[in-house]
């Protein structure tokens, strides 16, 4: 099999799997898009605005998830683990997009990934 270098700051996965190139699975892929986000702490700060200002158009929150699961996994499960005071499994069921968290353990994952999470009224 041919390898093809992939350019991640112009990849989804949408079009990786549209195009044929990369046979891999999602989960192989977050974790790959993960390493690659750890080695710059600009590209994490990128992500999260895309994040954010993905979740805000799309109100999807299985989405929402697996976005804060490569998040978390490019800064370190175990270093989230300790600041949320959580155990680290319980951060990979938190972070399932078949989960439903609660608000509070929302609130706790996004300020310890360095996120705001913010309410607004919507305009009539």
């Amino acid at each position: 099999m041919r390898k093809t270098k992939i350019n991640f700051n112009k990849v989804t996965v949408d079009n990786l799997e549209a195009s044929g190139l990369w046979k891999i699975s999602k989960t192989d892929f977050n974790t790959t898009y993960a390493k690659y986000l750890s080695k710059e702490q600009d590209r994490i700060k990128k992500y999260k605005k895309y994040i954010i200002n993905e979740f805000n158009k799309t109100q999807e929150l299985a989405v929402f998830l697996e976005n804060l699961k490569i998040l978390a996994k490019a800064e370190g499960i175990a270093n989230l683990a300790k600041k949320s005071s959580m155990k680290r499994n319980n951060i990979y069921r938190f972070l399932s997009k078949e989960n439903n968290p609660t608000f509070a353990n929302l609130l706790t994952i996004t300020h310890n990934l360095g996120m705001d999470f913010r309410l607004s009224a919507m305009a009539k």
